[in-house]
């Protein structure tokens, strides 16, 4: 099946049972639209997790004293202004991978690339293996580097599900956020058919608010042609939570749009707001958060276009709507 479209890779209704988020009474149009945001949003923690697990990994070739090693815009720099150097001071320094103590066996190769072995774990469960190729300068400037990145995450803990990600990562290193312009394609097979989907964005995970952002869209294509595109605006969502606090998904195929804004009123709540042609309906559910986890006080305040140091890529292509 698909990352993005889920249960439905080929245009079919999602079903209405409810027990995945969606309401039996909506239109099954709008029932596959809720059912995409909270997959876009599913695929996108997986996404920060992966983010984080290399950020971490490589501050220390930044310096700093941050959880991600970078700092604080200097007093006259800011996005755009010049670019870091090595930890080690100017010059061309070899970039290693700091890994946490279980990820025991990883290697590099001559060319720079690192390899990492199935015994990397993210703090999802997930396990991790693959290959990163990282490099300072490029299009990211202030304590940024560029990644190309070919992994895949293993099943999470009692699922089934694994996620092939390949693509490049401008990180933009700052102290205790790490902002990640990211294009990436996610592929699958069923039965028979090939599924992409193509997600380009400006990722940012907040150490100190225990929480992750995200602005940009995805696509999910079938044998090539493309069926939808979910576009995020300003989706909040705490690391430890399975659902957003927080933002709005708009997701396009043919046939029209419509609108999924999650927020929530009260600790305890959940809303989700479903718009299509102007045809509104609600959703309410008990807000799934885990012990001692919450969302911030306030929603974080983000520059998506600057993205840190990274400028954020252009959306993938849409469908052809009718």
């Amino acid at each position: 099946m698909g990352a993005l479209a889920g249960a439905a890779p080929t245009g079919c209704g999602v079903g209405a049972s409810g027990a995945d988020g969606t309401d039996p009474a909506l239109p099954a149009s709008q029932q596959e639209a809720l059912q995409v945001a909270r997959n876009s949003a599913a695929v996108h923690r997986d996404i920060a997790d992966l983010i984080q697990f290399i950020g971490q990994g490589l501050a220390p070739n930044l310096g700093g004293s941050g959880p991600f090693g970078g700092s604080e815009f200097p007093s006259g720099i800011g996005p755009g202004g010049p670019t870091s150097s090595p930890a080690a001071g100017g010059g061309t320094s070899r970039i290693v991978l700091s890994p946490p103590a279980s990820c025991s066996v990883t290697t590099q190769a001559p060319d720079g690339q690192l390899t990492l072995h199935d015994d990397c774990t993210l703090l999802s469960g997930r396990r991790i293996s693959g290959a990163l190729s990282p490099g300072y300068g490029g299009t990211c400037r202030f304590n940024g580097m560029q990644l190309s990145i070919d992994v895949t995450l293993g099943p999470a803990p009692g699922q089934a599900d694994s996620l092939h990600l390949k693509g490049t990562l401008g990180l933009s290193f700052q102290a205790t956020r790490l902002y990640a312009s990211s294009s990436l394609d996610f592929d699958a097979s069923f039965v028979g058919h090939t599924l992409v989907d193509t997600a380009r964005d400006c990722l940012v995970i907040d150490l100190t608010a225990r929480a992750f952002a995200f602005a940009g869209a995805a696509n999910h294509a079938l044998d090539g042609t493309v069926l939808l595109l979910a576009t995020a605006t300003d989706v909040q969502q705490s690391l430890c939570e399975p659902a957003p606090y927080g933002g709005q998904f708009r997701i396009a195929r043919a046939g029209g749009s419509v609108q999924v804004t999650f927020s929530q009123p009260d600790p305890a709540t959940e809303l989700v707001e479903i718009d299509e042609n102007g045809a509104a309906h609600q959703v309410r559910l008990p807000a799934a958060t885990a012990a001692g986890c919450a969302p911030p006080a306030s929603p974080l305040q983000l520059d998506y276009a600057i993205c840190g140091s990274c400028a954020p890529p252009p959306p993938p292509t849409g469908p052809v709507l009718h």
